[in-house]
C-alpha cells in the first residue's frame, strides 16, 4: 500500500491522546467534541509546566494557556473558546485562577474521575 504510515514515520510524529472516558463515562459524554480536544491540549501542556517547574506553593502543577492561544489551535471564535473554558470548569476538569496584573492565569488540570457506577464495575 502506499503513503501509508510505516514504523520509523510513528515514532517521529507527535500526537495528543485524548482520554477515551471522555467518550464512554456518562459524566463526560455530553462535552462538546471542542471541550475534548481542548482537554487533550491542556493535558499536553502538562508536560512544558513539568520542564518549567510550574508548582505553586501546595505542590499542584498548573499550566499557563492563554484563550487566544486555544482559539488559534482549534480555529474557533473567543466566545466559544470561553464556553469550552465553562464546559472544563463545569465539569470539573479544570481550575482556572486569576493572576492579574497583565500575567496569565493559571489552569490546573484536574483528574478524569469515574461515576459511582463506573466505580462498581
Amino acid at each position: 500500500m502506499e503513503n501509508a504510515y510505516r514504523l520509523d514515520d510513528i515514532a517521529r510524529k507527535t500526537f495528543f491522546q485524548i482520554p477515551a472516558a471522555l467518550f464512554t463515562s456518562p459524566k463526560y459524554r455530553e462535552l462538546s467534541a471542542e471541550a475534548k480536544l481542548t482537554y487533550a491540549l491542556l493535558l499536553d501542556r502538562l508536560s512544558m509546566s513539568r520542564e518549567n517547574g510550574w508548582v505553586d506553593e501546595d505542590g499542584e502543577v498548573y499550566i499557563v494557556f492563554r484563550r487566544d492561544e486555544v482559539t488559534e489551535i482549534l480555529n474557533i471564535s473567543p466566545r466559544k473558546t470561553t464556553a469550552v473554558f465553562q464546559e472544563l470548569v463545569a465539569a470539573e476538569l479544570l481550575k482556572e485562577y486569576r493572576v492579574g496584573m497583565g500575567k496569565p492565569n493559571r489552569l490546573y488540570v484536574l483528574p478524569i474521575t469515574k461515576t459511582v457506577e463506573e466505580g462498581r464495575r
